[in-house]
């Protein structure tokens, strides 16, 4: 693989800490004490009943970037490294929100193009790096030359992909391990 990557990520639990935080506020506001690892599947369990009326504006554009991001997509941006982020959006409101939380953390600056769209798999890339294992399947038939990077979270920990062409991370180190590697010739 060339030296000249073009990288994919997905937004939700991969930059930010997604549903640890809608769930920090639901627990706040209904006085329970749920753990994110209660969210074992990509479907959220009936015990959560009204989860998604937590996800304002406001915590969108608040929530905390994974460790690692920032430093990493520095590094990547300055080797000359294509950084688009491929995020599902709910309307424009919600894209709006994504685009100032980009901003709030301070990593906007790293990425060359925000696409908002669940067809992930129809855009190019050397790398991309999601937390769907389906949409990393569909994306590594569309691209079959390039490496699908599935992010480790309380939703797909469980997951066996043994027999999948997907690579599991833990966290930011281990992917821009992954890249170093990728790029050495």
């Amino acid at each position: 693989m060339n030296n000249k990557l073009r990288i994919l990520l997905d937004m939700d639990e991969v930059l930010n800490v997604f549903c640890k935080t809608i769930l920090h506020e639901y627990n706040k506001d209904k006085g329970t004490n749920y753990d994110v690892s209660i969210i074992d599947k990509w479907e959220i369990p009936k015990e959560l009943d009204g989860f998604w009326d937590y996800l304002t504006p406001e915590l969108i554009e608040n929530m905390p970037i994974k460790d690692g991001v920032k430093e990493t997509l520095a590094k990547w941006k300055s080797k000359g490294y294509e950084i688009f982020i491929i995020t599902g959006i709910l309307d424009d409101e919600h894209y709006l929100n994504k685009i100032k939380w980009l901003h709030n953390v301070g990593i906007f600056e790293y990425i060359d193009d925000i696409i908002p769209t669940i067809y992930k798999h129809i855009i190019s890339g050397s790398v991309m790096v999601e937390d769907n294992v389906e949409y990393l399947r569909k994306w590594k038939q569309e691209n079959p030359n390039g490496l699908a990077l599935l992010m480790t979270t309380h939703s797909n920990i469980n997951r066996d992909i043994s027999d999948e062409p997907i690579v599991r991370i833990k966290d930011w180190n281990e992917i821009d391990l992954v890249v170093d590697v990728l790029t050495r010739e």
